[in-house]
């Protein structure tokens, strides 16, 4: 099963975190700053794990593009990789909403 890039309806990337002025919360925001979510520590959560988990979500479209290109690329091939691209292209169709 081949991926192809689609019309995506999500804010494309890339994103960046800032903090808020509550300093329990980021901000993820586009390259135009617009606020795409806020990520605020729910305690007690350390801010390690909080400050983790908003860079994962800020990585999202990067994220997403670069699964997309390793799947297209690989094809059908590399059957040693089966269920990593499996893996792969859930974490696609989740994302794209497929």
């Amino acid at each position: 099963m081949e991926m192809s890039k689609q019309e995506t309806s999500y804010t494309q990337g890339p994103w960046k975190t800032q903090t808020h002025i509550s300093l329990d919360r980021l901000e993820i925001r586009d390259a135009d700053g617009r606020r795409i979510a806020v990520c605020a520590m729910d305690f007690p959560m350390s801010a390690k794990t909080h400050d983790a988990n908003a860079r994962l979500i800020a990585a999202a479209p990067e994220l997403l593009e670069a699964l997309q290109e390793i799947v297209t690329a690989a094809g059908e091939g590399w059957s040693h990789l089966d269920a990593s691209f499996t893996k792969a292209r859930a974490a696609i169709s989740k994302a794209i909403g497929a």
